[in-house]
């Protein structure tokens, strides 16, 4: 999922990814990738989350070196060698696109690029 707002004239941007996966023994990874511009400044943030059944959540963020995932329409790719996370999201159905907030200077959209997946992870 891509979610993108844009204030207009202002220079704010913000694009923030969300993948995720659930695995058959209930493993949950949730991982986000955003990119924050404003004023000439960018800030990048990346985090993932890990739940192993039986094991604590385990998280780890930083905002340094933020690799944006790449979408050639029926794929998504998005890896972070630093938290030894790669995975491959290929679509099974077909994308759900909305905007959601829309004021004078801005406004809200989200892509739900691909709400069924099947995830290949390393």
């Amino acid at each position: 999922m891509k979610q993108s707002r844009e204030k207009e004239n202002s220079g704010f941007h913000l694009t923030k990814w969300f993948l995720d996966f659930i695995g058959q023994d209930g493993s949950v990874l949730i991982c986000y990738a955003a990119r924050l511009r404003w004023k000439g400044i960018t800030v990048p943030y990346t985090n993932v989350l890990l739940h192993r059944p039986g094991k604590a959540v385990t998280q780890k963020s930083r905002y340094t070196r933020v690799r944006m995932p790449v979408h050639d329409g029926k794929k998504l790719i998005w890896g972070d060698p630093r938290f030894r996370v790669t995975g491959i999201w290929e679509a099974s159905a077909d994308p759900v696109e909305a905007r959601l907030f829309e004021f004078g200077q801005g406004h809200l959209d989200w892509h739900c690029l691909q709400p069924r997946s099947r995830v290949t992870l390393e």
